[in-house]
């Protein structure tokens, strides 16, 4: 279990708690209020399942300490409160926060609690109502009950056994959430059930993996089934959750047609045949099945497409659950995809350490990222990757050696990371090196580029760790963001002359660069296009920029001269920040502005003249070996100036304005 954090909120209403002897009682009012979460738009509130609001009824608990029963009663929902004494906030490490409600948690430790009654007449279990009772191992869930709601058991690292009532119709998502359940079931009523249901073991702490056994149904139900172990749509279609501890070779039923997310995560099988019926297999389906070695489908598979699962929660920044199809499924070596497949994602096999192969059928038409079609795939912890196979037939597609390429070859997509050799010499008609092509490669030393080639795409060597030599054509024009950023040895470049575009970030931290030659008019060095490039010693300046970014030079450390010209052009903030050995800069006639700290920490800067065409200059533009700072220790702090610095210029001119105002030497 991750590690947690209590935040107490204080609110404006007290709700009463007696004690008597060692029994705590408390009751809450469903019309003080009542959470709310986000969901996929599964359920509740819909399919005739009740809201969580229930005004003016009642549910009273009762904790005995000598047993650790906890005792909820009365007519309402558990949860559907939110108590005006103290609400409390869980957070985890990673900066997700979940408002755990229910008034029973300001007077009782979770940890104190190793078992719960429900009594009949409870209508609802609310959103994380119940979650994270580490020391309770079974739950019965009476018949009043309708509706469970979104996480509501989850992270109840010691639940094993589940009973749901004959009056629920509905169960939210991710209601075990990462809790070890090894058996549940259902009653005659249900309706829908929320996605993963089960899953998260493999993304705690907790070191229980692949739990569930059985699964049983009211045969009566009109919804769902078991059928081949499974737990099924009554029609059979949609599988939902299958019993993942329980057989080490899997069929899936056939007529099947969709497996659901997390349907068989972390599943101890060596191997899973998969109907012909399948024709959506979605995100997480297969992950973390550590033992699985062979993937089969059946002749005349009408699979379409292999999804991923993708979910970011508010006030976090970033991805909470990435689950990719068979993601970690780190005995697999094979994947031989169907001719009907059109696509699967970009993750789909993420993290399969001993995959050496995927084959893509006559249909494949590119990887699918957040929904829509890309041409690139994630080969993350593909530690034995060799390549690609492509049916012939295929329209779109086409491998040699083991690389992706578009059909007429004129794009390389995809380079497999552990491809032997440590020189590549890209095909001659290559035009286009497309995204994350060589992603991360650790072998390459050496790439020399085929002589048709006009673009390399975003991040496309991104951390290649051993590239130290790069030859490229006379012929390309465009380096696109990040594209060779973290390039750590990159030391020889073989410049082309017709470059016009360095986007953003494109060689940041490429620390052993010794030359930079960008030639011609109207370039563009994007903002961080060279920063922290430390060991330039020499920059072929282009004969005009047409943008020059923020800190686009920053920390190139040992440039010693900068010509800079460009109609028009804002020499931005922080461009050339921090060029200690920056010694002769020469600013041509059409710069309009100077940016906040563009030659700021530009020690060995002494004298620049600025031409009158440069209307406007940024706070510490010049001559500042220290920027200000608006509260430094407290106090107001002025920054620090280069002794003996000079400004040259025009009198009247905006530079003539600048120096005055910060008390520099000006000469015109």
């Amino acid at each position: 279990m991750k590690k947690l954090t209590v935040k107490a909120v204080a609110g404006t209403m007290a709700v009463g708690v007696l004690v008597f002897g060692q029994v705590l009682t408390g009751q809450t009012s469903a019309a003080e209020g009542n959470s709310t979460s986000q969901t996929d738009g599964t359920l509740p509130n819909q399919d005739g399942v009740s809201d969580s609001t229930q005004q003016n009824q009642e549910v009273s608990y009762t904790f005995d300490k000598a047993s650790g029963n906890l005792t909820f009663a009365g007519k309402g929902v558990i949860g559907g409160a939110v108590s005006e004494k103290v609400k409390k906030e869980y957070s985890y490490d990673d900066g997700w926060k979940y408002t755990l409600t229910g008034t029973w948690r300001d007077t009782i430790p979770a940890k104190d609690v190793k078992s719960v009654t429900i009594q009949d007449g409870i209508t609802g279990i609310d959103t994380a109502s119940l979650a994270f009772l580490d020391n309770v191992t079974d739950i019965v869930i009476p018949d009043s009950v309708t509706y469970i709601g979104d996480y509501a058991f989850g992270e109840c690292d010691s639940l094993q056994k589940v009973t749901v009532g004959d009056g629920v119709i509905a169960l939210g998502n991710e209601v075990f959430w990462e809790s070890p359940v090894e058996s549940i079931s259902l009653g005659k009523n249900v309706k829908a059930i929320g996605a993963r249901m089960f899953g998260g073991l493999y993304t705690g702490t907790s070191g229980k993996e692949g739990c569930l056994k059985t699964i049983q149904v009211a045969s009566e139900n009109p919804n769902f089934k078991v059928k081949s172990n499974g737990l099924y749509s009554k029609d059979g279609k949609t599988l939902y959750v299958y019993p993942v501890a329980a057989t080490k070779n899997v069929t899936i039923a056939k007529g099947t047609k969709v497996i659901k997310q997390l349907a068989l995560q972390g599943a101890k099988m060596k191997t899973v045949t998969i109907p012909a019926t399948v024709q959506i297999i979605e995100g997480g389906a297969f992950s973390d099945c550590k033992s699985l070695k062979k993937v089969t489908f059946a002749k005349n598979s009408k699979l379409k497409r292999v999804e991923e699962y993708y979910k970011s929660y508010r006030g976090m920044g970033g991805d909470v659950y990435y689950f990719t199809a068979f993601g970690n499924c780190t005995s697999l070596k094979e994947i031989r995809l169907p001719d009907s497949c059109q696509s699967i994602s970009t993750g789909t096999v993420t993290g399969c350490t001993a995959l050496e192969k995927i084959y893509l059928g006559k249909s494949f038409a590119g990887f699918i990222s957040n929904g829509k079609i890309k041409s690139y795939m994630k080969q993350s912890g593909l530690k034995h990757f060799k390549g690609f196979s492509v049916s012939k037939k295929n329209k779109k597609y086409a491998s040699d050696g083991g690389v992706l390429f578009s059909k007429s070859k004129k794009t390389l997509y995809l380079y497999p990371k552990q491809k032997k050799g440590t020189t590549y010499r890209i095909p001659s008609k290559v035009t286009t090196i497309g995204k994350e092509a060589f992603y991360q490669n650790q072998r390459l030393k050496k790439v020399i580029f085929g002589k048709n080639i006009k673009e390399v795409k975003d991040w496309s060597f991104y951390g290649c760790s051993k590239l130290k030599v790069l030859k490229m054509n006379q012929k390309v024009t465009a380096i696109r963001e990040w594209a060779f950023a973290n390039c750590r040895q990159l030391k020889e470049v073989s410049w082309s002359r017709k470059i016009k575009k360095i986007e953003n970030s494109a060689f940041k931290d490429c620390v052993h660069l010794k030359t930079i030659r960008l030639y011609g008019k109207n370039v563009v060095v994007d903002d961080f296009g060279f920063v922290n490039c430390r060991s330039v010693t020499r920059v072929v300046w282009p004969k005009s920029f047409k943008k020059l970014g923020y800190s686009a030079f920053n920390n190139c450390e040992k440039i010693t001269a900068a010509v800079v010209a460009g109609e028009g052009l804002t020499i931005a903030e922080k461009a050339f920040y921090n060029c200690k050995k920056l010694k002769k800069v020469t600013i041509r006639s059409g710069v309009s502005e100077i940016g906040n700290n563009a030659f700021a920490r530009c020690l060995t800067l002494k004298k620049v003249s600025v031409p009158s065409s440069v209307k406007k200059i940024g706070a510490s533009a010049l001559g500042y070996s220290k920027e200000p700072l608006d509260n430094y220790a407290g106090k107001p702090y002025a920054g620090e100036k280069i002794a003996d610095f000079v400004l040259e210029g025009k009198t009247g001119s905006a530079v003539e304005t600048y120096a005055a105002q910060n008390q520099i030497t000006f000469q015109q």
